[in-house]
């Protein structure tokens, strides 16, 4: 009967240790101590009243009632795998909806998506780019006409239809190409006043890059700055800073990548500028391709952060 088998913790615990020799690695594989493994396997065969392991010296071996318990426990966890993987694959095939702003999708996003796809082929994620994403009192309103499940924002704003989940913080600094660089001799922010300047032309709160505010926080406040070009779309900027235009003032969450190829050099100091956010419909919380795609990109994020990058 069902009621009298060991608990699926002891089976698992088990299969790893009889499949790779060593409590120690299925501690590691299983991310618990070796302990742990040692006293669920001594527990199932004090319940099941025989060894399953001829404990030597040197490495454990299998004992006859092991290699079957071995053989079975296999199939049955396959089994199970296989069956898990099958359901939850029927409930996410679907399209999932994001609308962000369209820097932040092309010059952070699109990078990172190509391990989304390789996980969860049966996503079809439906982007949307809004430039008004980037102003929270501008799209809150709206959220629910871009028939979207979530979107990827700059600042939060309190909301009875939305749940935010922090991302990271951002920040300003001045970028050119290398070449540009090396041409104009850029060593000192007094020197952006004979340079031809990238600007973002966006006259609003959020998510602009503003040159009086980064010559402030800086402590260059009084600079003199170049005359040059204007962008209303940050990654037009961005690209023309790396085709040698001039200098452009950009945000590390969309030049970061540019920066780690070289493409880019980042020139001075930088200050801090808001933090981006994922805004999740509350009643859109709970379905499943919402919760795989955050997943992912916690993973994504903590794997940066590990490597220094965010």
């Amino acid at each position: 009967m069902l009621s009298d088998l060991p608990s699926l913790d002891a089976i698992r615990y088990f299969e790893a240790s009889a499949r790779l020799l060593s409590f120690t690695k299925a501690g590691e594989e299983l991310f618990v101590s070796q302990s742990a493994i040692s006293q669920q396997v001594i527990s199932l065969e004090s319940y099941l009243g025989f060894k399953l392991f001829n404990r030597g010296s040197r490495q454990l071996t299998l004992t006859r009632e092991g290699k079957k318990l071995y053989e079975a426990s296999q199939k049955a966890l396959g089994l199970i795998s296989g069956a898990l993987n099958s359901i939850q694959t029927q409930t996410l095939a679907g399209t999932l909806t994001l609308v962000a702003a369209p820097s932040i999708v092309s010059k952070w996003l699109l990078p990172r998506l190509p391990r989304f796809y390789l996980e969860h082929p049966e996503v079809e994620l439906n982007i949307a780019v809004k430039i008004e994403m980037a102003n929270p009192s501008v799209w809150i309103p709206h959220f629910r006409s871009y028939n979207a499940d979530i979107a990827i924002c700059f600042e939060n704003v309190p909301s009875k239809e939305l749940s935010y989940i922090y991302l990271f913080d951002d920040s300003l600094y001045p970028v050119c190409s290398p070449d540009f660089q090396k041409k104009n001799k850029v060593r000192h922010p007094s020197d952006l006043s004979n340079l031809p300047i990238l600007k973002d032309s966006n006259q609003q709160d959020f998510f602009t890059c503003n040159w009086n505010e980064w010559l402030e926080k800086s402590g260059h406040q009084g600079t003199e700055i170049g005359q040059g070009y204007s962008f209303n779309h940050l990654d037009l900027m961005i690209q023309a800073a790396i085709n040698g235009q001039g200098v452009a003032l950009a945000r590390r969450s969309l030049v970061e990548d540019d920066i780690k190829e070289g493409r880019l050099v980042k020139l001075f100091e930088e200050t801090p500028s808001g933090a981006f956010y994922l805004a999740v419909l509350k009643d859109h919380e709970e379905n499943s391709r919402v919760k795989v795609f955050v997943k992912w990109l916690k993973s994504e994020l903590n794997e940066a952060s590990d490597n220094g990058e965010m």
